[in-house]
């Protein structure tokens, strides 16, 4: 009996004990680390700080967090995780080597942020929130990046352009173009790590001129087999002017010749003249075609000769573009 009496107060006082533990292990669980608010400082190191709260499944809640880590040490370093390509706008300066590299340029994905690692993981059941503190060497990567512009540098000094014809010899020449542009994006990828503009070699400041001054001396001449165009060959010729090409007169001799047609459909509409056109061109050299581009355009206003030269406007805007874009790409 007196076992019994002491037994009874020996398990009350246990089961409290264990109550007791069992609140301390929740309030020591519950308490945020040092670093979920208050971010580390590194000379070398990069730290970001991620939460993810009100997802049900606990992984997802930490792979948020994970995410969300990485997305702050990118907005501290100013670049973009995901290697998507931004469209950069280029100004109509009629320099066709400048159009090239703007419109390369903005091809160019971004790059990576590689080398981010997670340092630490907590989850708060009570907050059912879950952090994460990444970092990232920024001194290492500017290291990787200064090798790999060291590399595209070598790779376009050693580059040379040996085609016979011109159409092939533009192929060559936006291959190299291409390569440059790689070299000012991971240049550019390098100062955002801290490390500054890498200097430019004399090798490449010389080839990049050479393809210049190439692009440049590329001669187009525009003629159309059917009467009564002059009009529209003019709009041509200014829309490819614009674009950076270089045109001359159809009587001199030029590395291209451009033919063309236009045909027009004029419809009248309560009060309004429509005119529907249906134009196409053909990149010729040496007699051989090389590109051919269609275009169909739709122009309206309340005069008759106003809608026409609309659509011749619109007409060779849209098949000058579309043959410079041919040339970029590399495909005539």
């Amino acid at each position: 009996m007196v076992s019994k009496r002491i037994a009874l107060p020996l398990c009350i006082l246990l089961s409290l004990s264990a109550c007791q533990s069992t609140k301390q292990a929740v309030a020591k669980e519950e308490s945020l680390p040092s670093w979920a608010t208050q971010q580390p400082s590194s000379d070398y190191l990069v730290y970001g700080v991620g939460s993810a709260s009100h997802i049900v499944d606990r992984t997802e809640a930490k792979l948020a967090a994970q995410e969300a880590a990485r997305l702050a040490i990118a907005k501290q370093l100013n670049v973009e995780i995901e290697g998507t390509t931004q469209v950069a706008q280029s100004q109509d300066n009629g320099d066709f080597s400048y159009r090239v590299d703007e419109i390369l340029y903005s091809r160019v994905p971004s790059i990576q942020l590689q080398g981010v690692n997670i340092e630490h993981e907590f989850y708060s059941s009570e907050q059912k929130t879950a952090y994460a503190l990444a970092s990232f060497n920024k001194v290492e990567s500017r290291m990787h990046a200064e090798l790999d512009i060291r590399q595209l540098d070598e790779e376009i000094s050693n580059t040379t352009i040996s085609a016979l014809t011109n159409s092939e010899k533009l192929k060559e020449a936006m291959a190299i173009k291409r390569l440059i542009a790689k070299r000012r994006k991971a240049n550019e990828y390098h100062r955002q790590l801290g490390g500054g503009s890498i200097a430019i070699p004399a090798t490449v400041s010389n080839k990049n001129k050479m393809l210049n001054d190439f692009m440049q001396s590329i001669t187009f001449s525009i003629s159309s087999k059917f009467w009564g165009q002059e009009s529209i060959r003019h709009q041509l010729a200014e829309s490819l002017t614009q674009q950076g090409l270089t045109v001359v007169d159809e009587k001199q001799s030029a590395d291209f010749q451009i033919d063309f047609s236009v045909d027009f459909e004029d419809v009248k509409k309560n009060n309004t003249y429509y005119v529907f056109a249906n134009s196409s061109l053909k990149l010729m050299e040496n007699d051989k075609e090389k590109a051919h581009v269609t275009a169909q355009i739709k122009a309206a206003s309340s005069f008759e000769n106003m809608a026409k030269s609309n659509a011749e406007e619109k007409s060779a805007k849209m098949l000058s573009k579309k043959l410079t874009m041919l040339i970029i790409d590399s495909k005539i």
